[in-house]
């Protein structure tokens, strides 16, 4: 279908903001969009128009009534950017978390993907794998009473660049966590701060909306989840109360089951009446382990 409409092309870096892009006068060189989700840093033309792809960020081109394509140039110095920008590929939903990762990354090159932590987690850290970022997918859970629908949360943690601390970062929330001296916190010092009481702050990479609101069902009920994600969304300290319940006690998923760290005899005991079958460590053995020992 042809369309006079002139493309819309949008850049969004690791500032977290979105751009508006003019195209280049035609005597630049540049070559066809690639059809792959990741290009290299350069010139590119789509739908006649040459538009400049130099800068890393994850690029939105649409040509209206004609197709849309979503691309990302990557950041050759900083991996949490390129985090951001992967876990952009999608928003707060759940249509697509049965998809496979093959079709994810197909559906991706040309829309958003509507994900859960989960699901979302583990497609940023098979594209990750490509780029060489050395991450692993770590959830938390709650020690409040369970209801159906937020008792845990899952987290990627990456290693910086010439550092041997894990760092997390919420895909889905598309933040990063920090104590009150500012410093980065793992997925283990998290929950720690929060069963202490103790403040943590939650920096928000990208301002840009997450959330999938008309398409967001539970399967097997039809229940829509829009007014509880308004609920957290919505609200000033949302976030806030949010972290406060799902990030009490890490755990790894393992091939041989989950491995719990816990605080205390209370904290295990909670834990055991959920998961009595999972492995549970204190929190010096949970922390030696993945956190001291893990390469």
């Amino acid at each position: 279908m042809y369309s006079g409409d002139p493309s819309v092309i949008t850049r969004v870096g690791k500032d977290g903001k979105l751009e508006h892009l003019t195209s280049l006068e035609k005597n630049f060189q540049a070559s066809n969009l690639p059809k792959k989700l990741f290009i290299k840093a350069g010139n590119y033309v789509f739908e006649d128009e040459i538009i400049d792809c130099s800068i890393p960020g994850i690029y939105r081109f649409s040509k209206p009534q004609v197709c849309n394509a979503q691309r990302i140039v990557l950041d050759k110095n900083e991996m949490l950017n390129n985090l951001l920008f992967c876990s952009l590929l999608a928003v707060r939903g759940n249509l697509d978390n049965d998809s496979n990762l093959n079709k994810l990354k197909k559906e991706a090159g040309k829309r958003l993907l509507c994900l859960t932590c989960g699901p979302l987690a583990k497609f940023v850290l098979e594209l990750a794998k490509g780029d060489g970022i050395k991450t692993r997918v770590v959830s938390t859970h709650t020690l409040q009473s369970t209801n159906t629908y937020n008792n845990g949360h899952t987290l990627l943690e990456y290693k910086a660049k010439d550092s041997n601390s894990w760092i997390a970062f919420d895909v889905d929330k598309k933040c990063v966590f920090k104590d009150c001296s500012g410093n980065l916190l793992d997925t283990f010092e998290l929950c720690r701060e929060i069963v202490s009481g103790n403040r943590v702050e939650v920096e928000f990479l990208s301002k840009l909306p997450s959330l999938d609101l008309t398409n967001f069902c539970e399967k097997s009920t039809g229940f829509n989840y829009q007014f509880l994600e308004m609920n957290i969304y919505g609200d000033t300290n949302g976030f806030d109360r949010l972290f406060k319940r799902l990030c009490n006690v890490p755990f790894f998923s393992l091939p041989e089951g989950f491995c719990f760290g816990c605080w205390d005899e209370k904290s295990r005991s909670i834990i055991e009446s959920h998961y009595p079958s999972s492995r549970i460590l204190n929190a010096e053995e949970f922390r030696s382990k993945f956190y001291e020992c893990s390469s």
